[in-house]
């Protein structure tokens, strides 16, 4: 999608967002993944890891993720988390 050229994309929530959104939301996918990773390695349970994924992350996603009501970054970060952690874990 990066390669189409466009100026801006319909997200899931909110106003139509710049092509970056692009980059910015891949990025946070990235890290995510990464980050569960990491906890999983540690051994931290599913619980504790939602909170410190959360607050590791919510620096550099946060606002971003939280400009309109629904679905803000704290309401659906430890979701994400799960959601992560339960395809790792199958596989």
């Amino acid at each position: 999608m990066e390669r189409l050229d466009i100026d801006q994309l319909v997200v899931g929530h909110g106003d139509p967002a710049p092509k970056s959104h692009l980059t910015f939301f891949r990025n946070y996918l990235t890290d995510l993944v990464d980050g569960v990773k990491k906890a999983s390695a540690a051994g931290i349970p599913l619980e504790e890891m939602k909170k410190k994924i959360g607050d590791d992350l919510g620096g550099k996603y946060e606002a971003g993720m939280s400009k309109y009501p629904l679905g803000r970054y704290r309401d659906r970060v430890g979701v994400n988390v799960e959601h992560v952690y339960n395809k790792i874990k199958k596989s």
